[in-house]
This record gives structure tokens, C-alpha cells and sequence, in this order.
């Protein structure tokens, strides 16, 4: 590749760029017509460490092939594990293979009509998202380079005395690809954490579908023979136990809270002004409270939102990293003497 990197780095670059911009196009067709133009186009891009244009066709293309084949396992692999999270766990599945395996349906009555997420799903694509992501932004650096970006940050931001800057449009062009690295590496490393934090939540939801399960096919249970369940199923009992604590505090709004009591009282059909109106509120959730539902949708509400990273998450990373830039430029403290 000659005497200079910048070449090599160009080369790989404007591939991952030329496959970028492929996915938009429909069709194969439009595809290889799109990546064949940009090759005219931009032949001639980086340094000139060639002697004849076969020649650097030949590297070229071969580095096509490699990141193509690259490309094809990548994508056969992302959907194949799209294709398993279609069919991942959801928080109703395990009375569904009860009434299939009994052919009949399931003497459980069913929980409020609300739908569920598949967190494995909803996992795979915001991560596919955010890699597309990382795609525009290889793309993003790849044009300014070629459009002189990088020259007119040469001219524009000289070094002094006081302070030294990237001298030369390799040194940005590295600087720039060292950053798009680290952006990588940091979105791959918090979706594994927060792949960990998925497959944590699932187990919890199975557990409290299940544990829902054993009760509805119990007799009821009273003061009494809550600690002998206990003894024999834990998680039984503490359910059971943790599920009168939540009736106990939500009858407690009608003096604690009595907006949100009244319109509770409105929507279950219970007068206010009855005498035993608490009484019925009491009876009415514990018949019919499905409380393993509502800790599945209080899990999957906060882990899609650990998933889903908003606008105001990253405006806060912005912000972290302009305190780190301005404690840089003017405190002269490194990244290391801040850690």
C-alpha cells in the first residue's frame, strides 16, 4: 500500500461507506448500479500509492469481496436472530401452552387485554438502529475527507505555541476514526449490559406468570396458610404475600390519595358515598387484581426505556463532553487525571 496509511484507511473506509449507502436502494439492480457509480466517481480518492489503475482496481475490488462475504454473514446472522426474537417469550405464553397442551381452553381466567413486549425483540432492533447509526457516521467521515474537510480544518486550525492540533489531514483523518471506534466499542459494550439486564427481566416475568399459574389453580389462601405455602413455595408465597401489600396500600388512597381512589372507584362501578365502599374496593382486587401482569408491564415499561436511548440522554452525554472539553482546553487536565 506504499509508504503512507492513508490509502489503506480510505480504501476500507469508502467500502463501508459504498455498502452504507446500498441499503437504501430496493433493488439489487439499483444496488450494484449505485456502488459501480460511486467507484468511477471516487477512484481516484486518497493518496496515490499506485503506479498503474489496474492496479489499484485489482486491491480494490478485492477488498470488496472480503467486506461483502463480511457483510452477507452479518446479515445472515442479524436475521436469524430477528427471526428468533419474533418468537421470544411475552408474558402470557406459558398459559397458551397449557390450554395447547390440554387441547381445551384454561379454566384461568385471562388477564386484562393489554399488550406485552418481546424485551429480546425490541433488544435486536434499537440495536440494529443504533449500528446503522455507526454505518453514517463511517459514511459522514469518508465524504469529508474526500470533499476537502479535513484540508480546511488543516488551514483553519493551525498549532501555536500554547496549543497543538492535528498538523496534517491524517492526523484528522485518524482522529476521526479513533472516535467513530470508540463510539463502537462504548454502543457494543451497553447493549451487552443491557442484554443482561433482558434476559434478567424475562426470568423474573416467567417466574411471576408462573407463580400466577400455581395460584389461580390453588384454593384461596388466608392469614393462616400463607406461612405454610411459604414453607413449601417460596416464591408462591412471597407473591401472595407481596400482592395483599399492594391491595392493602391501594385501599389506603381513600385518604392518602382520594383523586386517584375516586376515579378507581368510578371505573370498577363502586359508589363513593357507600358505606362499604372500601370494603367492595378490597374484595373487587382481591378477585380480580392481576398483580404478576402489572409487575411484568412495570418491568417492560423501564426496560424499554433503558433500551430506547431518547434525545435527552444523549443532549446529557453532549453536555458530559463538553465539560470534559472545556476541563481539556482550559484546566489542561487529561482524560486519565480526571478518572
Amino acid at each position: 500500500f506504499g509508504s503512507s496509511h492513508v490509502g489503506t484507511r480510505l480504501l476500507l473506509l469508502k467500502c463501508q461507506a459504498w455498502l452504507y449507502a446500498a441499503e437504501f436502494c430496493v433493488s439489487p439492480f439499483s444496488r450494484c448500479w449505485l456502488l459501480w457509480c460511486v467507484l468511477l466517481a471516487l477512484m481516484a480518492a486518497g493518496t496515490k500509492w499506485y503506479a498503474h489503475e489496474y492496479e489499484y482496481c485489482f486491491v480494490e475490488m478485492m477488498a470488496l469481496i472480503i467486506l461483502v462475504v463480511l457483510a452477507l454473514i452479518f446479515e445472515t446472522t442479524w436475521h436469524k436472530l430477528r427471526h428468533q426474537t419474533e418468537q421470544s417469550y411475552i408474558y402470557g405464553d406459558l398459559q397458551a401452552l397449557i390450554e395447547s397442551a390440554s387441547h381445551r381452553e384454561s379454566a384461568i381466567q385471562p388477564c386484562a387485554d393489554v399488550t406485552h413486549l418481546r424485551l429480546r425483540k425490541e433488544l435486536v432492533s434499537r440495536a440494529g438502529g443504533e449500528f446503522m447509526t455507526l454505518g453514517f457516521l463511517a459514511f459522514c467521515i469518508f465524504f469529508s475527507h474526500n470533499l476537502g474537510g479535513f484540508e480546511w480544518l488543516v488551514r483553519r486550525c493551525p498549532s501555536s505555541e500554547e496549543w497543538h492540533l492535528p498538523a496534517t489531514t491524517a492526523d484528522w483523518l485518524s482522529l476521526a476514526e479513533t472516535a467513530h471506534m470508540k463510539l463502537f466499542f462504548g454502543m457494543v459494550f451497553y447493549f451487552v449490559l443491557i442484554w443482561r439486564l433482558v434476559e434478567g427481566s424475562i426470568k423474573k416475568i416467567q417466574m411471576w406468570e408462573q407463580v400466577r399459574l400455581r395460584r389461580a389453580m390453588s384454593p384461596r389462601f388466608n392469614a393462616a396458610t400463607v406461612l405454610s405455602v411459604n414453607a413449601m413455595d417460596s416464591d408462591l408465597g412471597n407473591h401472595i404475600l407481596w400482592r395483599r401489600y399492594f391491595i392493602q396500600q391501594m385501599v389506603r388512597w381513600q385518604s392518602k390519595r382520594p383523586a386517584p381512589f375516586r376515579d378507581l372507584m368510578q371505573l370498577l362501578g363502586i359508589e363513593t358515598s357507600a358505606e362499604n365502599a372500601s370494603e367492595s374496593f378490597h374484595r373487587i382486587l382481591d378477585k380480580d387484581f392481576c398483580f404478576s401482569e402489572y409487575l411484568a408491564l412495570s418491568v417492560e415499561s423501564g426496560v424499554r426505556d433503558s433500551i430506547q436511548v431518547h434525545v435527552t440522554t444523549w443532549s446529557g452525554v453532549i453536555l458530559l463532553f463538553g465539560s470534559f472539553a472545556l476541563l481539556h482546553r482550559f484546566g489542561h487536565i487529561s482524560l486519565m487525571a480526571l478518572m
